[in-house]
């Protein structure tokens, strides 16, 4: 894999950013065009490809731990007993609604984790 430029990496970190191409190339400094043909090569999308993938990381644990924090504040409104009824019933709703949800994600997972190992060459399954 080739080195990219300090304008190249510049204009990464601006697409993780921005919420346009167009804004990226601001924030950035580059050419829109210029923007569009790094995205052809196959360097550039691949270090496009892991830098966005490192940010979903990033992002996935931040919100793991503030996910802990949040199930708790539901559980300490559900059981308040100085609470309003309408406090504690919509604790509850969001804790079941977030129960069943969390389990239909996790059986999907496991369904397609379970479909890629009968279907895939073993060892060619990437996370």
């Amino acid at each position: 894999m080739q080195e990219l430029t300090e304008l190249q990496n510049r204009a990464i970190a601006a697409l993780l950013s921005a919420g346009t191409v167009a804004e990226a190339c601001k924030v950035a400094k580059v050419p829109r065009r210029t923007l569009y043909n790094w995205l052809e090569l196959p360097d550039f999308a691949q270090a496009l490809r892991t830098a966005e993938a490192e940010t979903i990381k990033g992002t996935s644990r931040r919100l793991s731990s503030v996910a802990n924090k949040a199930a708790a504040r539901v559980e300490c409104l559900m059981e308040d007993p100085d609470a309003p009824p309408s406090v504690q019933l919509r604790a509850a709703q969001i804790a079941l609604e977030s129960a069943i949800r969390w389990r239909e994600a996790t059986n999907t997972e496991e369904r397609i984790t379970a479909l890629e190992a009968a279907i895939l060459p073993e060892g060619s399954i990437q996370q």
